[in-house]
């Protein structure tokens, strides 16, 4: 087995990708806040684009050992609830009893797709 096969090191490469995912879309919010041109927007935008194509790689080296119907649900609603998170943290966004629910709701059927996951090859 090589080392990109490893479950654990999927499971980390997933979390990496995950972590680029959510920086990406916070640069790209700070970006749209600047005008456009300038050498800031362009940099952040810059920074944005090359955190989006290590995402990609990231994602793709865990689909080696992860299945793809596991792998992307954890990285979608894990996306979801930091960017909420962040959103709220960095950007003074708002959080409603709906967000916060919508989000409770993504982690568990992650729970629960992980669960299911578990028990069958």
């Amino acid at each position: 087995m090589s080392a990109l096969a490893s479950p654990q090191l999927a499971w980390a490469l997933l979390a990496v990708s995950i972590a680029f995912n959510v920086s990406h879309n916070a640069l790209l919010k700070a970006a749209a806040a600047l005008p456009l041109g300038t050498l800031r927007w362009a940099t952040l935008g810059a920074l944005a684009l090359a955190l989006g194509g290590l995402n990609a790689l990231c994602f793709s080296l865990s689909l080696r050992s992860l299945h793809l119907g596991l792998a992307y649900p954890a990285f979608a609603g894990a996306s979801v609830v930091l960017t909420l998170a962040g959103g709220r943290v960095l950007f003074s966004e708002p959080l409603s009893w709906q967000k916060l629910a919508g989000a409770s709701l993504v982690v568990a059927g992650i729970a629960l797709a992980r669960w299911q996951g578990a028990g069958s090859s």
